[in-house]
């Protein structure tokens, strides 16, 4: 747990100052939950993916990923 909890507290303080409050434990419960289900699932996930797809492909998927969202995020800021 002290690993996670730096990890989830953005999100919780994210999280109370967005939602209503009437909405504010059902959003944080949310939230909290989808960190560790990431955790959880990630790693298995991609090394499913690496060993059917490989890591060249996942590579230039995810680099190709990452400057559309930086070609995306630059001209508004």
């Amino acid at each position: 747990m002290a690993l996670v909890l730096p990890l989830l507290l953005p999100d919780i303080v994210l999280s109370a100052d967005i939602a209503p409050a009437q909405k504010r434990g059902e959003v944080i419960g949310y939230m909290s939950l989808v960190n560790p289900i990431g955790m959880a699932v990630g790693p298995a996930l991609g090394g499913f993916l690496q060993a059917g797809v490989g890591y060249t492909a996942l590579f230039l998927l995810s680099s190709g990923l990452g400057f559309i969202g930086l070609c995306v995020y630059l001209p508004n800021h």
